[in-house]
C-alpha cells in the first residue's frame, strides 16, 4: 500500500511537471534586482536622480497600512482575560518582549523591545505576504526603451489585449545588445536592436516589452534592507551614546593610551560600518534568492504540484528566520553597545 502510495505520488509529480513545460508552456520569469518605478512623482532628466514610486515602496506602505489594520482589530477589545484573536496577538508580542528581557535584562530590554518587536513582525509579515499569488505576475506592462539606464536585454511577447499580466505560452526574447556603445552614443544601436528583435517576433495584436509588477517583495530590493540596516545601527549608537555619555562610549573606537589600544578602536570602528553591509546583504541575499528559486520553480510547474508546496514551506520558514535573525543581531549589538568597557569600568564593576 506505502508502495502504491509514493508510485502514485512520484507519477503524479512527473505529470504536472511534463503538462506545465509541453502542454502549458508558461514563460521564463525575467528577474530584476532594482524595485521597477510605477509611478513617476519628479524627473530630474537623470535616472539616478529621478524619484519614483517603486513597485517594493508601494507594497511596504500595503504592509505597515495591514499592520495597523490588524493591530486595531486585535485590540479594540482589550480584556483582563484575552481571548480569540487578541490573545494570539498577545502571545506573539508577550514572547517577544520575553525573549528580549531575557537577553538583555529587564531595564534594557524595556528600550530595545519596541524596536525589535517591529523589525521582526514587520520583516516577517512583509516576507510571507510576498508569498502570496498577486506578487510578481499582475503589473504594468512597459514597452522596452534603448536608453541605456533603461534598457533590458530581456522582454516578452505580450497580447495587446490590456490585461496586464504574463500570459502562458508567452515567448521569452532575448535582445543582443552587447555591441552597442554606452550612454547616448549606443541609443541608436539599440533603437535598432528592439526594431529587429519587433519585426522577428511580434505579430499582429501583440506587443514586445517587460511588466511591471504592481507588488514586489520589500526586502529583495536592497534599498530597503539598507533602510532596516541605517534604522538599527543608528538606535544601536543612540542607545550606547545615551547610557554611557558621548565620550565614554566613543573612547571605544578612538582611544590613545597605546598603539594597540588605538589600532583596536580602528577595528572596532570598521565593525560598526561593517554592520550596515551585513544587516543588509544577509536579508537582501536570502530573500531575492528565495524570490527567484520561487518564480523559476512556479513558472516552471504552473500547474499545482507538490513540489510547489515543499519550497512554499522553505520560503515561509526562511522569511521567519531572517526576520528573527535581523531582530536577534540588533538586540545582541544593542546590548553589546551599552555594556561598560575599559579597565576604568571593571574596577567600578567590581567596586559594585
Amino acid at each position: 500500500m506505502k508502495r502504491l502510495i509514493i508510485v502514485g505520488a512520484l507519477a503524479y509529480v512527473v505529470a504536472t511537471i511534463a503538462l506545465s513545460i509541453f502542454i502549458v508552456k508558461p514563460p521564463k520569469p525575467i528577474i530584476v534586482i532594482k524595485g521597477e518605478p510605477l509611478i513617476e512623482v519628479a524627473d530630474f532628466g537623470n535616472a539616478m536622480l529621478d524619484f519614483n514610486i517603486t513597485n517594493t515602496l508601494m507594497t511596504a506602505w500595503i504592509v505597515t497600512g495591514l499592520l495597523i489594520v490588524i493591530c486595531f482589530i486585535a485590540t479594540r477589545r482589550i480584556a483582563m482575560v484575552p481571548s480569540g484573536f487578541y490573545n494570539f496577538f498577545e502571545a506573539i508580542i508577550e514572547g517577544i518582549y520575553n525573549f528580549v528581557v531575557g537577553i538583555a535584562g529587564e531595564q534594557n530590554g524595556r528600550r530595545f523591545f519596541p524596536l525589535v518587536a517591529t523589525l521582526f513582525i514587520y520583516i516577517t509579515f512583509a516576507n510571507w505576504l510576498s508569498l502570496t499569488p498577486v506578487f510578481n505576475t499582475i503589473g504594468m506592462y512597459v514597452p522596452l526603451h534603448a536608453e541605456e539606464e533603461v534598457f533590458h536585454d530581456d522582454a516578452l511577447v505580450f497580447k495587446d489585449s490590456g490585461l496586464s499580466l504574463i500570459p502562458f505560452g508567452a515567448e521569452d526574447v532575448e535582445l543582443e545588445a552587447g555591441e552597442c556603445a554606452a550612454g547616448a552614443e549606443g541609443d541608436e544601436c539599440r533603437h535598432h536592436v528592439i526594431d529587429e528583435a519587433t519585426a522577428g517576433h511580434v505579430d499582429d495584436g501583440e506587443k514586445l516589452g517587460v511588466l511591471f509588477p504592481y507588488l514586489r517583495g520589500i526586502n529583495t530590493d536592497l534599498m530597503t534592507p539598507l533602510s532596516f540596516a541605517l534604522v538599527s545601527v543608528l538606535f544601536i549608537q543612540y542607545w550606547g551614546v545615551s547610557t554611557l555619555g558621548l565620550f565614554r562610549y566613543g573612547a571605544k573606537f578612538v582611544n590613545f593610551r597605546s598603539p594597540i589600544d588605538f589600532f583596536v578602536g580602528f577595528l572596532e570602528l570598521i565593525a560598526e560600518f561593517a554592520k550596515l553591509i551585513s544587516f543588509t546583504f544577509r536579508l537582501f541575499g536570502n530573500m531575492l534568492a528565495g524570490e527567484i528559486l520561487l518564480l523559476a520553480m512556479t513558472f516552471l510547474i504552473a500547474v499545482c504540484s507538490p513540489i510547489l508546496v515543499v519550497f512554499y514551506g522553505l520560503e515561509l520558514f526562511v522569511g521567519a528566520i531572517q526576520a528573527f535573525v535581523f531582530g536577534t543581531l540588533t538586540l545582541v549589538f544593542a546590548s553589546m553597545a551599552v555594556a561598560a568597557h575599559g579597565p576604568e569600568d571593571h574596577g567600578e564593576g567590581a567596586h559594585h
